[in-house]
């Protein structure tokens, strides 16, 4: 099963636990995790996007400033997910992330 049929079925018992509705139809997922604990490499197995678009980023393969990218769930619900830096130079932008996120994967 690969990640986001797993993502897809959480969300349906997510939304059970709510007698079955939910009222979104659009939520943002943030990342949460030290440097290296592969946030990007997840989001770009749910996506195939990454997120990393600096040539800084892309050199020493860490994120720097906050990347942003979507997909569709199979209800059509978009989810917007919110890569963070996961280094402590960086905590400025990561918290500058948190901001308006409904779920962070940890």
């Amino acid at each position: 099963m690969d990640v986001r049929t797993l993502l897809d079925e959480d969300f349906e018992t997510i939304g059970s636990l709510f007698g079955g509705v939910l009222l979104m139809k659009h939520i943002i997922i943030g990342t949460a995790g030290h440097i290296d604990h592969g946030k990007t490499t997840l989001i770009h197995a749910l996506t195939g996007r990454n997120t990393d678009r600096l040539k800084e980023e892309q050199k020493r393969g860490i994120t720097i400033e906050l990347g942003f990218t979507w997909f569709d769930l199979k209800d059509h619900t978009r989810c917007g997910i919110i890569d963070v830096p996961g280094h402590e130079k960086f905590i400025n932008n990561m918290v500058a992330g948190v901001v308006g996120m409904d779920l962070v994967l940890w």
